[in-house]
């Protein structure tokens, strides 16, 4: 089975990464998979991915680098734009109890 049969047997979200790392793979030995999923499977996470990107050229990691970067930044900008909006919804209700007071206070 070549790479591309296997990659083909991925979920369709997942074809991209595996087309990114799969060259990278296909280059460690059987006893660096082993080590490097036992990481994995041992929750290190951290020394995973480390390794990674230790194994990538140095282009594609820097190009990996600023994919996690937008995507941490995306997010970080809907969350913070989900805020605003929650903080205006508040902002207009105190507004309009403000308003609701001052009118019946000049007896309108």
């Amino acid at each position: 089975m070549t790479t591309q049969e296997l990659i083909a047997k991925l979920p369709t979200g997942l074809q991209p990464l595996a087309t990114l790392y799969a060259p990278m793979i296909v280059t460690w030995s059987a006893e660096q998979v082993m080590a490097w999923v036992n990481l994995v499977a041992a929750g290190n996470i951290e020394a995973a991915y480390a390794q990674v990107l230790k194994a990538m050229p140095v282009q594609a990691a820097v190009d990996q680098g600023a994919t996690v970067v937008e995507q941490s930044w995306k997010a970080a900008n809907e969350a913070s734009a989900k805020v605003v909006a929650t903080v205006r919804t508040a902002v207009a209700a105190v507004v309009g109890v403000v308003l609701s007071l001052a009118l019946a206070m000049v007896g309108l």
